[in-house]
């Protein structure tokens, strides 16, 4: 642990993920790659070593989303929410995405889709976002 320590420490963060899978640390590597901000690498991680059930999955999928929304990618976010469990962001995340210039009825489209296909799953976030819609036309 030490010498992975150390590697982070200089910044060789997949060389001390490697060493942390190596002696069976994948949750603290999936961790580290966390606070690096290495999303992708962390839920690829994540993805591979956990359950399906495990919540530093969703939580790996959430911070992900977050960092791609302030970057202003609101499409990819999305997506990431929905895949986090996080419906009602998934869906606002498209709704935001007009901010950055986008054709309003595409974004607004989109995000009508979505929280329909999701209704099932957060009942009444459908109707919500239809009205949230229509007030802002």
């Amino acid at each position: 642990i030490a010498y992975a320590k150390q590697l982070v420490s200089q910044g060789f963060y997949q060389k001390a993920a490697v060493q942390y899978i190596a002696i069976g640390e994948a949750i603290t590597a999936i961790e580290m790659y966390l606070k690096a901000n290495f999303f992708a690498d962390a839920v690829a991680l994540a993805l591979k070593c956990l359950l399906p059930s495990d919540p530093l999955i969703s939580q790996a999928f959430s911070l992900w989303a977050t960092s791609l929304e302030r970057r202003k990618h609101n499409e990819m976010a999305s997506k990431c929410y929905e895949l986090a469990g996080e419906y009602e962001n998934a869906v606002y995340a498209l709704i935001r995405e007009n901010q950055k210039g986008q054709d309003d009825q595409i974004s607004t489209g989109k995000a009508s889709e979505l929280a329909k296909r999701l209704d099932s799953k957060k009942p009444g976030l459908y109707k919500t976002v239809e009205s949230l819609l229509k007030k802002r036309i």
